[in-house]
C-alpha cells in the first residue's frame, strides 16, 4: 500500500486511549456489561489513570459536576457515579475497598505531562463512607 500512513503513528497518546472497558461501563451504569465483563475475567480492581467527566452531582439537584477521581479504581468510579448495585458486582468479584491509589511509573505510563489530580476532600469522603457502607452491609448479608 504506497502512500498508506497509520494515524497513530502520528498521533499523541491520551490518558483516554488506555480506559478499560469495565470503568466505561461501571460510569454509564451498564450492569448487563460489568456482569458480562467480570464473567469473562475482568479484573475489578482494575486502575485508571487520566479520566475526567461529568456526574450527576449528589445534592439531588440534578445537575452535572466535574469527576473527582480522575485517577484511581473502578470501584470508586462507580460509586461516585452513583451506581450501588455496580459497586456490589465489583464487591462480590473480589474488588479491594483499601487497595492505595494507582500510579503509573514514567517508563510504564506512556502518556506524558500528565499528573493525577487531588480528588476534593468531600468527593473523597463520600465515595469513601459510601464504599465502607456497601462493604460493611455486603458481610452483614452473608
Amino acid at each position: 500500500m504506497s502512500g498508506y500512513k497509520d494515524p497513530w503513528e502520528t498521533r499523541q497518546l491520551e490518558a483516554e486511549h488506555f480506559t478499560p472497558p469495565l470503568l466505561l461501563a461501571a460510569r454509564s451504569g451498564n450492569t448487563d456489561l460489568v456482569k458480562a465483563l467480570l464473567a469473562y475475567g475482568a479484573n475489578p480492581n482494575t486502575p485508571y489513570h487520566g479520566i475526567g467527566g461529568l456526574r450527576r452531582d449528589s445534592d439531588g439537584s440534578g445537575l452535572k459536576a466535574q469527576a473527582g477521581f480522575t485517577c484511581g479504581r473502578v470501584i470508586q468510579s462507580a460509586m461516585e457515579y452513583g451506581h450501588p448495585e455496580i459497586v456490589q458486582l465489583l464487591l462480590d468479584a473480589g474488588a479491594d475497598i483499601n487497595l492505595p491509589r494507582p500510579v503509573w511509573p514514567v517508563p510504564v505510563w506512556p502518556v506524558g505531562g500528565h499528573v493525577c489530580e487531588p480528588v476534593p476532600r468531600a468527593v473523597y469522603l463520600e465515595v469513601t463512607a459510601g464504599l465502607e457502607a456497601a462493604m460493611s452491609a455486603r458481610r452483614e448479608a452473608r
